[in-house]
C-alpha cells in the first residue's frame, strides 16, 4: 500500500508495464497494447479487475461501485459510432 502523507496517498513514480488485453488473453507487447502505469495503480488494477474482460468490468463497476443513478457503459472501438447515432436519436 502506498504510504500517506499529510492525509493523502502518495502516488508512486516508478511505473510498469500494463497490457491493456492481458497476455493471457492474447495480448502482446506492443506498443498499442502497453500503457505505462504508476506500479500501486497496476497493482490496485489487477487486484480488482483481475483478468476480467470489458463488459464483466462494467458490470461489477454498475452492481458494486457506481450510484445506480448512472450506468457505466463499455463499448467496443467500432461500434462507438452507432452507440453516439443511436443516443441522439433517443434524445432528439
Amino acid at each position: 500500500m502506498a504510504k500517506r502523507r499529510h492525509g493523502k496517498r502518495k502516488v508512486s513514480k516508478r511505473l510498469t508495464h500494463h497490457h491493456r488485453l492481458p497476455s493471457s488473453k492474447g495480448g502482446r507487447s506492443t506498443e498499442d497494447n502497453i500503457s505505462m502505469v504508476p506500479d500501486n495503480a497496476h497493482r490496485a488494477w489487477h487486484g480488482f479487475a483481475l483478468n476480467y474482460d470489458a463488459l464483466n468490468i462494467a458490470k461489477i463497476i454498475n452492481n458494486h461501485f457506481i450510484d445506480p443513478a448512472y450506468r457505466f457503459v463499455c463499448v467496443k472501438t467500432e461500434d462507438v459510432k452507432c452507440v453516439i447515432q443511436f443516443y441522439k436519436l433517443l434524445h432528439e
